[in-house]
Order: structure tokens, then sequence, then C-alpha cells
């Protein structure tokens, strides 16, 4: 149901993972509809491109981490970010990512990243886009199908990324440590792709973000490697959850400390 009475069919429904009650979902029209599942007679906020066209539809919607964002993937059209707040004006979006092709079939999008640092796409071409989420900027294209990549699904905590398509595989991305690709050569790789797709793109000069160089390890059902920086972003990102652990753990110790300093003046 899409609220207020019309209803459309739906292709993709997500949870906000900071609140409880809340969820989204998309389908056969341009709007991303986010409900409180405490009062489902309307949706609290609708989000979409004014760009879009209304004959576009939405293959798949998906938070960031926190919630604060949602990225939506179009047929036919690009993927937008939203800002997913009160106040959010409904036409508006804050990014736009371009170059991979969503027309044969339902593609799905993702983010990745411990704190969700960028989108992550299938693609008609039968390759897996990437792009820094806050620019906007294609940091990434890997060979994912022979045909078509439609869904992804990153590792909760680890820098893994699982893909399947037309095929008969699911595919695990891990990282590796091979030299990575150079920003021109990349560039130009990912502009000729995106231009048998239709579609303009900007390739990021920063592409060690990423690892850009990579081969496929088994063809079937194996592993392939990719971006050894991301790893160590995450193994970073868990660097410092685990210091701010200690860190409490220590304060709890010195208040212990304290509390039995004043039971012996007592």
């Amino acid at each position: 149901a899409a609220g207020g009475g019309r209803k459309i069919g739906l292709n993709s429904i997500a949870l906000n993972p900071s609140v409880e009650q809340e969820f989204c979902v998309a389908g056969d029209d341009s709007m991303v509809r986010v409900f409180d599942r405490r009062k489902l007679g309307q949706p609290v906020r609708l989000l979409y491109p004014g760009t879009a066209s209304r004959s576009r539809h939405i293959t798949c919607a998906t938070y960031s981490y926190d919630g604060a964002e949602i990225v939506a993937t179009y047929s036919e059209d690009a993927i937008y970010l939203f800002a997913n707040r009160e106040g959010s004006v409904p036409g508006e979006y804050v990014r736009k990512y371009e170059g991979h092709l969503n027309e044969r079939t339902v593609k799905g999008v993702n983010v990745f990243g411990p704190r969700s640092e960028f989108v992550v796409s299938g693609s008609d071409c039968g390759n897996l886009f990437f792009w820094d989420k806050a620019t906007g900027d294609a940091v990434q294209m890997l060979h994912g199908d022979r045909d078509v990549v439609n869904c992804l699904e990153p590792h909760p905590h680890l820098p893994v990324l699982a893909t399947s398509g037309i095929d008969s595989d699911v595919k695990v991305w891990a990282p590796t440590r091979e030299e990575p690709e150079g920003g021109d050569k990349f560039a130009q790789r990912l502009e000729r792709q995106a231009k048998t797709n239709h579609h303009s793109v900007r390739a990021s000069r920063r592409v060690q973000m990423l690892q850009t160089s990579m081969e496929q390890m088994a063809q079937e059902g194996g592993f392939a490697v990719s971006f050894e920086t991301l790893f160590r972003a995450f193994m970073g990102a868990r660097a410092v959850d685990d210091e701010e652990e200690e860190a409490m753990d220590e304060s709890d110790d010195d208040d212990d400390d304290d509390d039995d300093d004043d039971d012996d003046d007592d």
C-alpha cells in the first residue's frame, strides 16, 4: 500500500537500523515512503528526486548505517541519496550516482563501509560500481558477472561483500594486497563502460580509497579479491572502538578505586 488509499507494487522494504518503529518501502513509482509502524495510515515522509520522471520506478531502497540517509536506485535512471529527517523537502536529494545501467532486471543498491562511506550497485553490464557517498565520484568498478549483477550484501562487520546475478554463483569479495590500478587508467576504463551504458560518470582521482586492481580467484562459487584500503578502514574503525572500550574500562576501574578510598575514609 502506498498510503492515502492508493496501492502500488513493492520491490523493496528496509528497516531503520536506529529507529525501531521506522521502515521504508519503494516500488512501482518514483517515491520512497517512510512509515512509522505505530501509525500506518500515512507515510511520515515522502522522498523522491524532482528530476526523476514519473514513469521511473524504484527497484531498491536502503538505509545508511545510522538511518540518517536513504539511498534508492531507479530503473532507467540514477541512484539518489536522500536525507531522512523531519523537514526533508519532497523533490530534493543530497547526491546522485551515475555510470551503471539499471534497465533489464530488479537491481539492488547498498551502502558499504563501517559508516556507509560508499554506495555500491550492480549493473546490466555485469560490473559492480562503487561510489564515494560524500562526493558522488566513482571509485571502483569490478567485473562481477558474465551478464547482470542484481544483489549485493555486505558483511555486517568485515570488509566482505557477497554478490549474485543471472548466473548460478554467489561471489564473495575480500581484501587483497595487490597494487592499485593507476587513477588515469581507471578513469578511462570507467568512462568507456559508462558511455556503453549511456550514462555520464565522474571518476574519483582518489582511487586509493578502494583497491582497483582485482582478479577473480575462483569462477565457481569461490572468492574474488578487492580493496585492501577499505579493509584498513574497517580495522581502523574497530581499533578505535576497542580503544574506547579500554578507556571506559579504565574509567570504571578508577571509579571503583575511588569508591574503595571513600569506604576506607569512613
